[in-house]
């Protein structure tokens, strides 16, 4: 009996061995739907490497992880092309469309107002919303006429020695008599 389970086992094992081999050939002659494009390709996580125009996009289902190469990265995701590997990183934003980087957003999801690279259900105070752009938009009239600017008023005494403009002015002599000076006759010498 336990020969007949021992040859059963080899033969389960055989048989594990030839599906694997047959995986890996299919993979590298890329026949397998999920391996287009990849380099190197996983039975468990499809894709691990891309020819080099290619990006990695990796995304999660549970605990799996699975890669494919795409030529563009899908909606919610931006490219980052790098020495090693190209990758499709997610933007940070669950309600950004297409993000520049990983926080600043291009485009936002349905019900949801794009300001200054990020998404909004209803735009801040001082903007209004753009429905054919869906953007937050400062209104033209605040952004040309600015906010008044408060008047101030400044005084301080001049130090300058002609009179400054708007200055009352005072006799040099204030306070001071004048003195007459003595005339002195010419003496004509007799």
């Amino acid at each position: 009996m336990q020969w007949i389970i021992f040859m059963l086992l080899l033969f389960i094992s055989s048989m594990e061995m030839l599906t694997q081999n047959r995986w890996k050939k299919q993979a590298s002659a890329g026949l397998l739907e999920n391996c287009t494009g990849c380099v190197l390709c996983s039975e468990d996580n499809g894709c691990i490497t891309c020819h080099h125009r290619l990006f990695l996009l990796i995304w999660r289902d549970g605990i799996r992880q699975y890669g494919m190469c795409v030529h563009t990265c899908p909606p919610g995701y931006f490219g980052v092309r790098g020495l090693e590997v190209n990758r499709c990183t997610k933007c940070r934003s669950p309600s950004c469309e297409s993000c520049f980087s990983r926080d600043f957003c291009m485009k936002c999801k349905d019900k949801f107002y794009l300001y200054k690279g990020q998404c909004f259900r209803q735009c801040p105070p001082g903007t209004a919303a753009q429905p054919g752009t869906r953007e937050c938009q400062v209104p033209e009239a605040a952004r040309d006429e600015g906010t008044a600017c408060p008047t101030l008023l400044e005084t301080r005494r001049c130090r300058m020695k002609k009179h400054c403009p708007g200055e009352k002015t005072e006799p040099k002599n204030k306070g001071k008599k004048r003195q007459k000076k003595p005339k002195t006759e010419r003496h004509m010498g007799t």
